[in-house]
């Protein structure tokens, strides 16, 4: 009997450690669910998420009713301007996890004292110039995407997404989460998905040249288009523009041109080094998220180098990274890393850095496209090429309009840019890329009134 009351209070002791072991790891799981929200769910139970704000001071997201007693509160922001912000900004969602700034900022914006707001998130961002650059891509009604970039700092001042299929406002997820998954590409913002350049690629096609030493030489296109083995290829709309040397082939966009540089004139060597110059083909890391191109060229493959050398075969790049090409021919041949982040302030206004995105001088040249001397002559000819498009002087452009399926759809594209601000257009089946011109100098316009007023 003595030992039968022996084992029973030896399985009661062991009930009871087994028990609270049990207690102690459940205690620790909802601890880590607490603080890991970002993991198991977005939306922490004792911190507000914090805000997010303009260069210019306006209040992009924002708790709608913190002080409602007869409302479930929530501890995540509404997006004050969903249809202009959404893409960058991304959703926060119990059901559906988080996207965008949102995601890659969690632990910031939820830093902070219990019941109170986390981090303030200060964005390079200038909401004028967003709501401006959405307006008009809001009257084509097209997939498309618009980057406004300063070219001396690499800061991003617009930067817009916009889908054909439906006005993504990322207040609305839980209710649209499933209809929005079912179209293709949805979810990922315009400005990230890597297209066929058309000739807006030229720019990298003529540092090639112009690197090679052959930029004077003269080419009489007598016919409108060239054979490549058993190919012919045409000049749009088989346009016939005679004598060309490298500045007017690219005012013109003379495709006749560049295919006979590349093919006998100008070794391939010289566009590879270009488009390696430019980072294309290379993974491009951003405070906002990561950036990626197609560069793959058969070098024995006459008609594939004829085709790339006018931004049709196989290259592809996102409307990001030609921010960063346009910025670089006109800031003296640096290649400067994007960035929308200008700081996270905390509750006391003191600056948080202990993220390692973030640096004293937040303007990084990341990789060297060209000396001066050769930026200098290109800044030449895209200004004859922007005066061509009729924006004038001071300007610098080139426009492009890439075939993107056998069924004539098309990709338009502008790059642009002054001395400080680098605009990049591109909108599906919009037409000529260059009918984009007067929209491109009035946004550049409007960058420098804006961030005027900024300094």
């Amino acid at each position: 009997m003595y030992y039968i009351n022996e084992i029973k209070n030896r399985q009661k002791y062991i009930n009871v450690i087994i028990l609270s072991f049990v207690a102690v790891f459940f205690v620790f799981i909802f601890g880590i669910y607490i603080k890991l929200g970002s993991t198991i769910g977005p939306i922490r139970s004792d911190v507000y998420e914090g805000q997010i704000l303009s260069s210019d001071g306006v209040v992009l997201t924002e708790h709608l009713n913190t002080e409602s007693e007869d409302m479930v509160v929530s501890h995540a922001a509404s997006l004050t301007y969903p249809a202009e912000y959404s893409a960058l900004l991304g959703y926060n969602s119990s059901l559906y996890g988080m996207s965008g700034l949102r995601d890659i900022y969690f632990d910031y914006l939820y830093q902070g004292k219990n019941g109170e707001i986390g981090n303030t998130l200060n964005l390079t961002i200038n909401h004028k110039l967003q709501e401006g650059c959405y307006k008009l891509l809001d009257s084509y009604g097209k997939n498309g995407s618009i980057v406004v970039m300063n070219t001396k700092t690499g800061a991003v001042e617009a930067l817009v997404s916009y889908k054909e299929y439906s006005e993504y406002n990322a207040n609305a997820i839980d209710d649209e989460y499933d209809n929005w998954a079912e179209v293709d590409e949805f979810f990922y913002p315009e400005w990230s998905i890597a297209r066929c350049p058309g000739s807006t690629f030229k720019i990298v096609s003529a540092l090639g040249i112009l690197e090679s030493g052959k930029a004077k030489k003269v080419y009489d296109d007598t016919t409108g288009y060239i054979e490549v083995g058993d190919k012919k290829i045409n000049n749009a709309n088989g346009a016939v523009f005679g004598k060309l040397n490298l500045k007017e082939a690219l005012k013109y966009s003379a495709n006749v041109y560049f295919v006979k540089m590349y093919n006998g004139e100008t070794g391939i060597e010289y566009l590879n080094n270009a488009a390696s110059s430019f980072l294309i083909g290379q993974e491009i890391l951003t405070d906002f998220g990561a950036f990626y191109s197609n560069w793959d060229v058969d070098e024995e493959d006459k008609n594939e180098i004829s085709q790339t050398v006018f931004g049709q075969g196989k290259t592809e790049v996102t409307t990001v990274h030609q921010a960063m090409i346009i910025s670089s021919v006109v800031n003296g041949g640096k290649v400067l890393r994007p960035y929308v982040v200008t700081n996270i302030l905390n509750e006391e206004g003191t600056e948080e850095k202990n993220n390692s995105l973030f640096k004293k001088d937040k303007t990084e040249v990341i990789a060297k496209s060209m000396d001066k001397s050769a930026s200098k002559n290109m800044k030449k000819m895209m200004e004859y090429t922007a005066k061509y498009y009729g924006m004038g002087e001071g300007y610098y452009a080139k426009s492009g309009t890439a075939e993107i399926s056998d069924y004539g759809d098309v990709q338009s594209w502008l790059v642009a840019a002054n001395e400080n601000h680098a605009v990049v257009i591109s909108i599906e089946n919009a037409g000529y890329g260059m009918n984009f011109a007067k929209y491109a100098k009035a946004i550049i316009d409007l960058a420098e009134s804006v961030t005027k007023v900024e300094e």
